[in-house]
């Protein structure tokens, strides 16, 4: 069995869309096999009085983003799943064909 390296983003893309794909890009160049990042919503985990609600709120990995940074990951060839916070979001993983989650 081979030794698989997975890659944790969790929220160090700052929702922005462009690290995001330069941190999967240098995953793939450091060896990583997976890239993860967390599929979450700020008003479940944190109250939006919190004095980073809006530092917190814009990490949450959005559909439309999931979409393109798991486009960017077929497209250099690394797999790119998620850990999903709450049930919809394995319904839309599972609709972009993300194998794990």
């Amino acid at each position: 069995m081979k030794l698989k390296i997975i890659a944790e983003i969790g929220s160090n893309w700052n929702g922005s869309n462009e690290i995001g794909k330069k941190i999967i890009t240098s995953t793939k160049q450091a060896g990583a096999d997976y890239v993860k990042f967390q599929m979450w919503r700020a008003k479940d985990l944190y109250n939006q009085s919190h004095p980073n609600w809006k530092e917190i709120n814009k990490s949450e990995l959005q559909k439309d983003i999931a979409k393109k940074l798991k486009q960017h990951a077929d497209k250099i060839g690394i797999d790119f799943f998620c850990s999903a916070f709450y049930p919809e979001a394995i319904d839309y993983l599972e609709d972009l064909h993300v194998k794990l989650y």
